[in-house]
């Protein structure tokens, strides 16, 4: 009875798995049909070193689709077993540039990408035989499961002949401005003296390894002040800011060789330090009403400072004038006028910072009262009171003792 139940059952299943694989092979060839890359693969010969070519071979993308489609198109270095016969993957894929990384393709339309090659100039790059995969993926819309990735397999065939003449370069700082201060540990003045900064040396945008960069500047030290560029192109140098306020310009220098141009660059750096504001009384008193001078000295590392602006303001009282400009001695005076009532004061002066110093401050405190004994004022008036020819009598009254 099994075996009868089973030989029924055993063609019914075969033409399931026959449909079911029939189906999954006509949706296959349909989605195909609306979206196709060519060429699946093609060669580029004769390619020239050192400058951008464009492949003469373009690829193709078809959206047969009746809505349009994003795709997006990368370069990929592909695996050495998996390479063609006779080809090496080529040793970076940054080498292989499209058109565009992405696209949107309207409906039943085609698009044209693009590839150029911009291989650096090296004599060991020419006779290279090298291959690169360039996956072209078109994007699932909404509601929509999985994607399409086909992937061209293009070939690249460099010159034999050698490079003529010396490809440009261009030599480039990390940054183009910078700035270095000072900060103050416990009563000491420390200079935040060491930056890093890196120089960059390219060709045709591809970095040049193994050239001697010699670096410079106006104050201060660099060290190394020479290094070979690494496969990045890049050296780095901890540059060492002088002990007082300067501009400086610090610059890097690339002589060429047989194969490259030379090339330069700078940087320009601000070395600041702290200021400091000293008012001359820390703590005053003064009576109601009065007017003292108080004196601000402005300097930075013990070197005064003149021409800056020191503004001036108290919480109680006038201040004159309440802005006034460092003289030679890096000193500013003004006139402060105490309210008249007592109360206590602070009085503030202020530099907003500028050039190559940053700001500062300083307060003074003061105490507005009267003398503690005898009499501040006082009127005595005495009052006379003559009959006939003589003085019967005197009143004195005293007014005003506190």
């Amino acid at each position: 009875m099994k075996t009868r139940i089973f030989t029924r059952i055993l063609p019914l299943a075969l033409m399931i798995v026959s449909l079911t694989l029939l189906t999954s092979t006509v949706a296959h060839a349909q989605e195909n049909a609306i979206f196709s890359v060519s060429p699946g693969s093609f060669t580029v010969t004769d390619v020239p070193i050192g400058e951008i070519y464009t492949s003469p071979q373009h690829i193709v993308v078809r959206n047969g689709d009746n809505v349009a489609r994003a795709v997006s198109i990368t370069v990929e270095v592909p695996p050495a077993n998996e390479t063609t016969p006779g080809y090496a993957p080529i040793p970076n894929a940054n080498w292989v540039i499209p058109s565009a990384s992405s696209i949107l393709i309207s409906e039943n339309s085609d698009a044209e990408i693009q590839i150029s090659l911009n291989i650096p100039r090296q004599e060991n790059l020419t006779g290279q035989r090298w291959e690169v995969w360039i996956p072209v993926e078109r994007q699932a819309n909404p509601g929509e499961i999985g994607v399409l990735r086909p992937t061209v397999r293009m070939k690249i065939e460099t010159t034999t002949q050698p490079p003529e003449g010396k490809s440009t370069t261009s030599l480039t700082i990390s940054e183009e401005n910078f700035y270095l201060g000072e900060s103050v540990i416990s009563d000491h003045v420390h200079l935040h003296s060491d930056k890093y900064l890196t120089a960059t040396l390219t060709s045709n945008g591809n970095p040049v390894e193994g050239e001697n960069i010699i670096w410079s500047a106006t104050a201060g030290t660099i060290d190394p002040s020479s290094g070979k560029t690494d496969n990045g192109g890049q050296v780095s140098v901890l540059y060492t800011a002088p002990t007082y306020n300067t501009f400086i310009i610090m610059s890097a220098s690339y002589a060429g060789s047989d194969q490259y141009e030379s090339s330069s660059a700078s940087s320009y750096g601000t070395i600041f330090a702290i200021s400091g504001l000293i008012i001359s009384e820390k703590n005053f008193t003064l009576q109601p009403g009065k007017s003292k001078i108080l004196t601000a000295t402005l300097n930075s590392m013990g070197n005064l400072i003149d021409g800056e602006n020191i503004i001036w303001s108290a919480t109680a009282g006038t201040i004159d004038p309440s802005s006034v400009k460092t003289n030679a001695a890096g000193q500013v005076s003004v006139s402060y006028t105490a309210p008249n009532y007592e109360t206590s004061v602070t009085v503030k002066a202020s530099y907003v910072g500028g050039g190559l110093y940053d700001a500062s401050s300083d307060v003074s405190f003061g105490t507005i009262t009267a003398p503690s004994g005898g009499v501040s004022t006082g009127v005595i008036i005495g009052i006379a009171i003559v009959i006939g020819c003589g003085i019967i009598g005197a009143a004195i009254l005293l007014v005003g003792r506190h």
